[in-house]
């Protein structure tokens, strides 16, 4: 049975909803997995110094089909998001105080949307975020950062050698700084009636630049105790590190290094002499025992198995200790004396005529 027009009409109308349906939602699928995978990762807070540099570190990552398009990085400024701090792809939308003085670190290719503010200002202090635009028409904004400025509080150093009079010497400044967009001044302070040249040099480590000046001079007394200034300057701001000028007289070096000298071999011969007194203490300690001992032998005896009796072999005494060389030594209270006894052989006793005998010698 065929369909009147009407009916037609109504079953594709009704088709062409459901195929629109379809695709709002597969578009909606589509965003919010593309949403999924596009993440900024920001700090919340950063502080930099008024007149140095700061850096706001930032990486992004995007949805895999995104990554061969082409896109565009935009930092703003204010909550309001209406100042236009960076922009890659039109820097004429970039606001007029921060023209020049902005730059990303890294690369949006690789992800890296790190940003360098060059000559930090007060009015510089504030809320930013970063927005990513990919020519396919997907953007992604980041959470807020809060930059945070403070004073100037970095100082140079000062490096100076022993100061002779009438001697040149060598003082060196270094300022070290991760800023690479402004150069800081390093001037000298000296006293007005000292002669002096000096030179500058740059070098860099890792991502920290070393500026260092080289001051050199010539000192006499009566500058002891005057000031030695090192002073660095960014337009806006500087900061400085003093040195109390130490002059002494060669004469008054020469003794200072002698005494040293002489302490050291003081303090060396101190201890030797305390180790020998400690070792002869402890031979001192030892001595009365090994002087006290004296061993006496008295004459052994012959004891007969058939009578019993005992002889004097007639062996002489030996006297040993502080009894050598002193005569007739002292008997001792108790005897000493010698046991002969019978050797077993085996299991049996031989007969006493051929018996073996053994004599042990006790010391009371």
């Amino acid at each position: 049975m065929s369909q009147t027009p009407r009916v037609r009409n109504c079953k594709a109308i009704l088709d062409w909803m459901m195929i629109r349906e379809l695709y709002l939602l597969l578009s909606l699928l589509q965003d919010t997995s593309a949403a999924a995978e596009m993440e900024v990762v920001m700090p919340q807070n950063v502080t930099a110094q008024r007149g140095l540099c700061a850096q706001i570190p930032c990486h992004y990552t995007h949805p895999s089909h995104e990554a061969s398009s082409t896109r565009t990085g935009i930092w703003i400024h204010d909550e309001k998001r209406q100042t236009i701090v960076f922009h890659s792809k039109q820097p004429q939308k970039t606001a007029a105080r921060f023209r020049q003085r902005t730059l990303l670190s890294g690369d949006l290719k690789d992800g890296d949307c790190s940003l360098i503010i060059e000559n930090i200002m007060q009015e510089d202090e504030g809320s930013y975020f970063f927005e990513v635009v990919f020519n396919s028409g997907d953007s992604y904004t980041s959470s807020e950062t809060r930059l945070h400025v403070s004073n100037f509080t970095d100082k140079p150093s000062i490096l100076a050698p022993e100061m002779v009079p009438g001697k040149p010497m060598k003082i060196k400044c270094t300022f070290n700084t991760m800023c690479k967009g402004t150069t800081p001044t390093l001037t000298w302070i000296t006293p007005a009636d000292v002669p002096t040249s000096n030179w500058s040099s740059v070098t860099q480590k890792g991502d920290t630049l070393i500026y260092t000046s080289f001051l050199t001079l010539t000192l006499e007394l009566k500058h002891h105790g005057q000031k030695l200034t090192c002073r660095v300057s960014y337009p806006p701001v500087s900061s400085e590190q003093t040195l109390t000028l130490t002059v002494q007289n060669e004469s008054a070096t020469i003794w200072k290094k002698v005494l040293i000298t002489t302490g050291i071999v003081f303090c060396i011969a101190l201890a030797g002499f305390s180790i020998y007194r400690y070792i002869q203490k402890r031979k001192e300690k030892r001595a009365p025992e090994i002087k006290e001992s004296t061993v006496t032998y008295s004459p052994p005896f012959e004891i007969h198995q058939d009578t019993e009796s005992t002889a004097a072999l007639g062996y002489p005494k030996v006297a040993t200790g502080r009894n050598i060389g002193q005569g007739e030594p002292t008997r001792p209270e108790g005897p000493l004396y010698a046991q002969l006894q019978d050797l077993p052989c085996r299991d049996t006793m031989v007969p006493k005529a051929e018996a073996t005998e053994y004599a042990s010698i006790r010391f009371q």
